[in-house]
């Protein structure tokens, strides 16, 4: 299986195994640009270097710690040329050798550039979080809201898991990543909308 939709984290690649039985291969890139990358066997996303030049520049404003915004250029659209395309997601870039054998870079995505919260002077992003409440049981989808510097909402949708004490483990476990001053709401939702470019934020600030 392929998943070409929006970031797929460690957590939603294990369920989806899971549930279809099969391995899950996620393939990167975007309407404009195309196919960017694609995972491996080993996990590890492959640049499609005959194609595409990606470059990850650092964001001045963003505590990322080597992470940067990545910049595309398409070397095949000869109709519509886009040239250093600013695509919006945070990632890496790597030239270690993969034990896949495949001698091209790879990249890692951390999320949307505008999927990130400013926590005791860090970013924090999608793949952070997700690698904290992924393994718990009881939700089936999430959204952290920053309502304020150490104010934060978080809306779960629960999968039939969800127990008396499910809210203070998400609590628990979110509090080394937010900040012992954090004061985290537990707002268990039906549902998660989706914003008006019909794409969800997990994590977002208002």
């Amino acid at each position: 299986m392929c998943i070409r939709d929006r970031l797929l984290t460690d957590s939603n690649k294990k369920y989806l195994e899971r549930v279809f039985g099969c391995r899950v291969f996620d393939n990167y890139g975007c309407s404009e640009i195309g196919p960017i990358a694609n995972s491996c066997e080993r996990g590890n996303k492959h640049i499609f270097e005959d194609s595409v030049i990606v470059e990850s520049i650092e964001d001045k404003d963003m505590k990322l710690g080597g992470k940067g915004r990545i910049i595309v250029t398409n070397l095949e659209n000869e109709v519509m040329p886009l040239i250093r395309y600013d695509v919006g997601d945070i990632i890496s870039v790597s030239d270690k050798a993969c034990p896949c054998g495949r001698n091209t870079m790879t990249l890692e995505v951390f999320g949307r550039e505008d999927e990130f919260i400013r926590v005791g002077g860090k970013d924090i992003g999608v793949v952070d979080i997700d690698k904290v409440l992924g393994g718990i049981l009881g939700i089936d989808f999430y959204q952290i809201v920053q309502k304020g510097e150490n104010l934060f909402n978080v809306n779960v949708v629960n999968n039939g898991e969800w127990e008396s004490g499910t809210p203070e483990l998400i609590r628990k476990t979110l509090m080394p990543l937010l900040g012992k001053r954090a004061m985290i709401n537990i707002r268990p939702v039906s549902e998660i909308k989706p914003e008006k470019s019909g794409k969800f934020k997990l994590v977002k600030k208002e």
